[in-house]
C-alpha cells in the first residue's frame, strides 16, 4: 500500500505546499488544487484543503501539473478498503448525487450510509472521495 502510506506521510509531514507538488485537477464537479498528487490504477489523490483526496479516473478532465508522479498499481477499491478514518462518499445515479459514509467495500460494491439510509452502489458510480475525521457536534 505505497501510495496510501506516501499520501499519509506527505499530510502529516506539513502544511506547507511548494509550488512544484501543486497540482490543479479538473474533474466532473469542478477543480481542486492537491498537494502531493498520487496516480493509482484507476484514481488519483492528493491533499486538498480539508484533507485526502481522490477521484476516479473516469471523472477527472484534466490536469495541470508541473509533473506527474509514477502510476501505481493500487486501485481505487484497495484504497478505500485501507483506510483507517471515516471515508465520505459521493456517488452518482443518473442526474441524482447521495453523499454518505463509507460502511465496508465488498468486491466492487461500497456499503454507504447516507442521511436516508443504508445503501449499496457499485465503485464505478462515485464521483468523489474524502478521507477525514468526524466532528462530533
Amino acid at each position: 500500500m505505497r501510495i496510501i502510506q506516501e499520501i499519509e506521510s506527505e499530510f502529516q509531514a506539513t502544511r506547507t505546499t511548494n509550488s512544484d507538488t501543486l497540482a490543479d485537477v479538473h474533474h466532473i464537479g469542478g477543480s481542486t488544487v492537491l498537494n502531493g498528487l498520487a496516480l493509482g490504477a484507476d484514481f488519483i489523490s492528493g491533499i486538498g484543503p480539508n484533507g485526502i483526496v481522490a477521484y476516479p479516473r473516469t471523472v477527472v478532465v484534466r490536469i495541470a501539473a508541473k509533473a506527474m508522479p509514477e502510476q501505481s498499481s493500487v486501485t481505487l477499491s484497495d484504497f478505500l478498503s485501507a483506510q483507517r478514518l471515516p471515508v465520505r462518499i459521493e456517488v452518482k445515479s443518473n442526474s441524482v448525487s447521495h453523499r454518505g459514509w463509507l460502511l465496508n467495500v465488498q468486491g466492487s460494491w461500497l456499503r454507504l450510509a447516507t442521511e436516508l439510509q443504508v445503501i449499496w452502489c457499485p465503485i464505478e458510480a462515485v464521483t468523489s472521495v474524502e478521507v477525514k475525521a468526524v466532528e462530533n457536534l
